[in-house]
């Protein structure tokens, strides 16, 4: 997890009582501008203005896990296939909506 984190962009800092994850100015900065931008794609009434699309379990709803299978997906899920899925995904809503906001994880397929 060390690992993860550092690469990220996370350091560890000594606290009053205990270690804490601290963020870098990078990773504050880019937040920042992530939220500005996800903000001024809401209207009045806080609905998207432009649609957005997530491409993780993130924002999924537990009852849409596989019923057979308790492993990572992520393990059978290679940079070919997503790219054919993410392909066949951005016609489907460029048909449907023309254009939207999509959000991608870190992956390592992607």
């Amino acid at each position: 997890m060390q690992r993860v984190l550092k690469r990220l962009g996370y350091k560890y800092h000594k606290g009053q009582q205990r270690h804490t994850i601290a963020e870098t100015a990078a990773n504050v900065v880019f937040r920042a501008r992530y939220l500005r931008a996800k903000l001024a794609n809401r209207s009045a009434r806080n609905e998207p203005i432009v649609p957005e699309v997530y491409l993780d379990k993130s924002f999924c709803n537990l009852h849409h896990e596989a019923p057979t299978s308790n492993s990572d997906y992520h393990g059978n899920f290679t940079a070919e296939k997503f790219e054919r899925w993410f392909e066949h995904l951005c016609a489907i809503l460029l048909y449907d909506y023309r254009l939207c906001i999509i959000h991608m994880d870190g992956a390592k397929y992607h």
